[in-house]
């Protein structure tokens, strides 16, 4: 078995500059700093010439610019420079080209990041020709600056950063059509160790590439492995009588329809055309980043091998011929360029798409020996670019990461035969065992903490690892072991049923494919319970869950298809697709939602996502109809350690608390939002808002979305009851009514309030508690779950409040429980006969007589004056 290598290595990529014969500019090379202020001049550094210009005590001298630059730079196609780092540090700088509209607010500029994670001389710089850069700059014939700077971007300023910039260029040899790859640098790639190889490189050698090409493709068509996921030897034995060709002539006519838009995209495919105007609210990127994710071109492969009708294979040729030529690779600047090359697009096509269509036409006549050594071509290209922006950019993370290196894994593992496949390997699987620790927590919870893209992540770590398994090569045991935890996570967090609640940018997301994966992979019969909902394997140990470094509780009423379940976030913000929704709640019971939130919705500008994004949309707290307001600050992103001391579970009850204290609004106000959860088994979920810490009156609004049509208010105008008839439905009862008052948004539409929008704009009730005073304040809501519309008798009374404590009672005609919960830690409260010394205490009296009791933190409880047993 082929060894699987892991470990980094950093390298220096050489890619391809195309002269064209004209001349290029170097206009300014450090002679002299005299319209830099803040750059010195030295000579004990330099790339060309004698001097260069020496930045450093970035903290005093953040920045540096000049405008004595040239200002039109539309006759070239690219600007360089050379950087030379003395030293690693973990910050960055940015090279700013400005180009100021008035037009538009805030500034227009095209940019270049530069991470100061390497040692010595390194150029960087950005294409001039189709940058769109950001806002509106007026053109590269109207550049006002050039301005080098340590902040803004995420980045702040080293006092140990001491860098040299020299040999600032404006380049016209740098770019060409695609592919760049030259014919002798590409069958210099090929691996000597290779015998059948040999004509390809042999006529290579004599100069003769139209041989070597044709050599070169009898290779790949011959060659027995490595094995893709179908044999492509199997082209003409796949024949389907009837096949449905309509999908497949859909994309013969240069049509797209995504996001609701279709539109054509010309007869000779601009593959930067978006259906949608920049101009209108709905215009989202992703229109142009799905087309080139080139999902068609499985479409024409399939429709290819089930008919032999030649014109697929004619159109596929002709799009791919057309793609790599109309879009050569980013050879400066990021690696992650123009909605063609960006690296997430690089990486689920290349493991994806690229990889089917290359396997179904291996063997069309159409692919001829040019076109196959074209596809080849971009497939290293995009190898190298992927290679780069995992090495010089270990800043960057999140599930882009997982996609990046999972198509870079399929291109090493696929491909051997290039020299520089070990390494791609190396690069790839060693970026992912690191992003096992770096992007999920010890819990198993992607750090984005979006129940969805905990699954693209999940997906890409996983099928990374399947061209390696099925060719041989060696798969790290702790990658596994790491791997498992997140498949955990979604056995742990499960909906019963076999879902994941809607958290951040995520759906109501299906898991019971994945658990079947783990079970498939592991072996653990609690996968395959949970996979076939309970008809195989071994039952789950567990019933209420927290996680510790996600920061999440899940409470169950148990397993069963009637059983209650509410997920309560206390955790980060998460890394990435995230919404203002600290504190909210989820809740399910029987079989269906009852408590939802918006979800998410298309990557636009309209108003619905951003509603989307922010605490209405969501079951929490707003403060004078502000949101809550994390964004933009990166320290409540993520967290280091786990929490401890919030959460309890037992045989009677469910505890956890939360805090968010980062403020409401653009100017975060200040205000601390403290939420309890107590989940009464099996009926009742308690909820206990107090709002602390804030200067003066304000509004304060609890906000419940009910899934539901409608709601009904009761006779006292503030319980109120979702009204599905037939359904499970799901009642509010407050407490602490004075100065409480209700209303029901539902479709509200200035502002947005009472949606989900991302299935068909439904409208939903949204109960609205509100209160307008100084803090503290308290809000007291029970959670009446119900199997039908039918209201059960509930009675809920408040015992007693304090600043550190409160008390209440619930009663239904079966039992009477007593509910007593300390703000801080634990105290000794008495209420209702009932006295105990501790954090929470839960006392459930039958009518038949039969008591229970149960404590967080604490010791004893008495009962009229009498202690507690168990034979109580």
């Amino acid at each position: 078995m082929r060894r699987l290598l892991v470990h980094v290595t950093v390298i220096t990529i050489l890619l391809p500059l195309t002269s064209v014969g004209a001349e290029n500019l170097v206009f300014e090379d450090f002679d002299t700093v005299e319209a830099w202020q803040g750059f010195e001049l030295d000579d004990a550094v330099a790339h060309s010439g004698a001097t260069s210009a020496r930045w450093s005590n970035h903290p005093d001298r953040p920045a540096v610019s000049s405008t004595q630059i040239p200002h039109d730079w539309s006759g070239w196609n690219a600007l360089s420079f050379w950087v030379h780092n003395e030293r690693v540090v973990p910050t960055a700088f940015m090279c700013i080209i400005s180009s100021e509209n008035p037009a538009t607010d805030g500034p227009d500029y095209w940019s270049v990041k530069v991470p100061l994670n390497f040692t010595g001389w390194r150029m960087f710089g950005v294409m001039i020709e189709g940058n769109a850069g950001t806002r509106s700059p007026r053109g590269w014939d109207q550049v006002d600056s050039v301005r080098f700077t340590s902040v803004g971007w995420d980045n702040t300023p080293h006092p140990e950063a001491v860098v040299h910039i020299d040999r600032l260029e404006l380049r016209d040899d740098v770019g060409g059509e695609g592919p760049l790859l030259s014919d002798e640098e590409f069958f210099g790639l090929l691996g000597e160790d290779i015998e059948s190889l040999a004509p390809a490189r042999e006529a290579a050698a004599a100069g003769d590439y139209e041989a070597a090409k044709a050599a070169l493709l009898e290779h790949f068509r011959t060659r027995s492995e490595p094995a893709w996921s179908f044999d492509p030897r199997e082209w003409d034995t796949k024949r389907e009588a009837g096949y449905n060709t309509t999908a497949a002539d859909y994309v013969l006519t240069h049509m797209f329809n995504r996001f609701g838009r279709e539109a054509h995209v010309g007869d000779d495919i601009d593959w930067r055309f978006n259906g949608f105007g920049q101009d209108e609210p709905e215009f989202t990127p992703e229109w142009t980043y799905q087309l080139n994710r080139f999902e068609n071109w499985r479409i024409l492969g399939r429709a290819w091998w089930a008919t032999g009708d030649d014109k697929y294979a004619e159109e596929f040729v002709a799009q791919m011929l057309d793609w790599v030529r109309d879009n050569p690779a980013p050879v400066l600047g990021s690696p992650n360029q123009s909605p063609t090359w960006r690296t997430i697009e690089q990486g689920i096509r290349t493991a994806g798409s690229w990889m089917d269509a290359y396997h179904y036409f291996l063997f069309a006549p159409q692919m001829t020996p040019e076109a196959h050594a074209t596809f080849l071509k971009s497939f290293v290209e995009h190898a190298r670019t992927l290679t780069r922006m995992t090495v010089e950019h270990p800043e960057h993370k999140g599930n882009w990461v997982t996609m990046e290196c999972n198509g870079l894994a399929h291109i090493g593992c696929i491909f051997p035969e290039f020299t520089e496949a070990e390494r791609w390997r190396e690069v790839a699987y060693g970026r992912l065992l690191q992003e096992l620790d770096d992007q999920v927590y010890p819990d198993g919870a992607q750090k984005e903490l979006s129940t969805g893209y905990h699954q693209v992540s999940l997906g890409n770590f996983m099928r990374a690892l399947a061209p390696a398994v099925r060719n041989g090569y060696e798969v790290p045991e702790e990658y596994l072991g790491k791997l498992k935890r997140m498949y955990e996570y979604n056995l742990r967090a499960m909906i019963p049923g076999g879902y994941l609640p809607p958290l951040n940018d995520s759906g109501l997301t299906r898991v019971t494919r994945y658990l079947q994966e783990a079970y498939d992979t592991w072996g653990d019969p609690q996968f395959l319970w949970a996979a076939t909902n309970g008809a195989e394997g071994e039952r789950v140990d567990f019933t209420s869950v927290f996680f510790p470094w996600a920061r999440q509780a899940i409470m169950r009423s148990g397993w069963d298809a009637d059983a209650r379940y509410m997920s309560f976030e206390v955790g980060p913000f998460g890394i990435g697709h995230q919404h203002e929704d600290a504190l909210g709640i989820y809740l399910w019971g029987w079989g269906k939602p009852l408590l939802t939130e918006a979800g998410t919705y298309s990557y636009d500008r309209s108003n619905w996502r951003r509603f989307v994004l922010d605490t209405p949309a969501h079951n929490t707290v707003m403060v004078d109809g502000m949101s809550q307001r994390r964004r933009g600050l990166s320290a409540t992103y993520a967290t280091d350690e786990p929490l401890e001391g919030v959460w309890a579970t037992n045989d009677l009850f469910d505890w956890c608390v939360g805090r968010y204290d980062t403020g409401y609004g653009p100017d975060r106000m200040p205000c601390t939002h403290e939420r309890t959860v107590i989940f009464v088994r099996n009926g009742y979920f308690i909820v206990i808002d107090r709002m602390l810490d804030a200067e003066g009156e304000h509004l304060f609004e609890a906000l419940f979305n009910l899934d539901a049509a409608d709601a009904a208010v009761g006779d006292d105008g503030l319980t109120v009851s979702s009204t599905d008839p037939g359904e499970p439905n799901l009642t509010l009862v407050p407490l602490l009514t004075e100065g409480l008052s209700l209303r029901i948004a539902k479709g509200q539409e200035d502002p947005l309030m009472g949606w989900v929008p991302r299935e068909n704009h439904r409208a939903i009730p949204c109960a609205v508690y509100s209160r307008t005073g100084a803090t503290p304040q308290t809000f007291v809501t029970v959670l009446v779950p119900h199997p039908t519309e039918q209201v059960p008798k509930i009675t809920a009374e408040l015992l007693a409040m304090t600043d550190s404590m409160i008390a209440l009672r619930l009663q239904d005609g079966m039992s009477e429980y007593v509910v007593m919960c300390s703000f801080s830690g634990p105290q000794a409260m008495e209420a209702a006969g009932i006295a105990a010394n501790a954090k929470v205490a839960v006392i459930k009296r039958e009518i038949e007589g039969n008591t229970a009791a149960a404590i967080v933190d604490g010791g004893e409880v008495s009962i009229d004056g009498q202690p507690y047993t168990e034979e109580h």
